[in-house]
């Protein structure tokens, strides 16, 4: 029983260290901008078309649009918001008929400096042979970036 007690007693000491260990990271004072380990993606899809989000300096945000249609990804201030890395056409795990663009499209940018910018997709495509309307075929959406 005292084995079980002194290794019990061992396991919570530890414990306690380590959840206090977390709590207590140490933040930088040198002004460079966050690192995205600090701030995780914000991801954004169709519902945030012609809406307004605010984010960090540093923080990534990624348009993840669902169909592969969409293309013309790009940013209206790019010393503000600057595009990260290609954009990638995903598989997916539905069903999908040849021309019927289901695999979702992911834009990454990165939030570079404080302003505002919009990020902008479009399609002419809702489908094979699917013209889209004025209303389905251009994607934005406003960045406000803050410290």
């Amino acid at each position: 029983m005292r084995g079980f007690l002194g290794t019990l007693a061992s396991v919570t000491v530890t414990a306690a260290l380590f959840a206090t260990a977390g709590c207590s990271s140490a933040r930088s004072t040198t002004g460079t901008p966050p690192t995205v380990a600090n701030y995780p993606a914000i991801v954004l899809d169709e519902h945030a078309n012609q809406s307004t989000v605010r984010v960090v300096v540093g923080r990534r945000v990624e348009l993840l649009l669902h169909s592969s249609y969409w293309t013309d990804f790009g940013s209206s201030q790019s010393a503000v918001v600057r595009a990260d890395g290609s954009v990638r056409t995903l598989p997916t795990s539905q069903r999908c008929v040849p021309g019927g663009g289901c695999n979702p499209v992911l834009a990454t940018f990165m939030a570079q400096k404080v302003g505002t910018a919009v990020l902008s997709a479009s399609r002419t495509s809702c489908g094979e042979a699917l013209r889209c309307g004025p209303a389905n075929s251009h994607y934005r959406v406003t960045i406000v970036v803050t410290r």
